[in-house]
């Protein structure tokens, strides 16, 4: 009897921890990592303020973007002119009075920081570079093209809904040349694949 006690005493921790294991549900596997879209293209409208004078600017264009990885993206957009304001002028130390805000056409290339790339709500930061060329503006007598060099930074949020995108975002710009500098927002609606 004492044997049988003994025996039932070291077998009875096992079998009840046995019992238990056997009652929990399997741990639950990791969900798969969902592949982020690596290709974008999308249009894009700003609207900005000359931050040192009046003036209002709008812009336009396509934009294409590669994600290195799913924080990083590259990419590039055609720069074109929707709207500018007419009739102000900056005063400026060196150059006296020269126009604000200019019709100008350019090329965008950027490096773009992801939050979380896929999900439904992503936010990003990016910063870039962009050679312009000023076309005369329609009020002034002036023929000639003017080659400027602007610098760029933005934040704003993707939502993302399947395969398509909005972006929403604010922006500042500071140029080179005689171009104000700007701050406003923008606009993008595309298509991720």
């Amino acid at each position: 009897m004492r044997h049988l006690l003994a025996l039932v005493s070291c077998l009875a921790p096992g079998s009840i921890a046995a019992a238990a294991s056997a009652a929990e549900p399997p741990p639950p596997h990791a969900p798969a990592k969902k592949p982020f879209p690596r290709w974008r293209t999308n249009h894009f409208i700003e609207g900005a303020l000359a931050l040192n004078a009046p003036g209002v600017m709008f812009v336009h264009g396509p934009e294409v973007s590669y994600a290195l990885t799913p924080h990083l993206r590259l990419g590039g957009a055609l720069q074109l002119p929707l709207k500018v304001s007419q009739g102000y002028h900056c005063a400026d130390p060196w150059l006296g009075e020269s126009p604000c805000n200019f019709y100008s056409v350019g090329l965008r290339s950027y490096a773009e920081l992801h939050a979380a790339q896929g999900t439904e709500a992503d936010p990003w930061i990016r910063g870039g570079i962009m050679p312009l060329v000023h076309a005369p503006r329609a009020h002034t007598a002036s023929t000639s093209y003017q080659p400027d060099l602007g610098f760029f930074a933005s934040a704003g949020i993707d939502f993302n809904i399947g395969p398509v995108f909005v972006s929403l975002y604010g922006t500042v710009s500071a140029f080179v040349g005689e171009q104000a500098h700007l701050g406003g927002g923008g606009l993008r609606l595309g298509g991720q694949f």
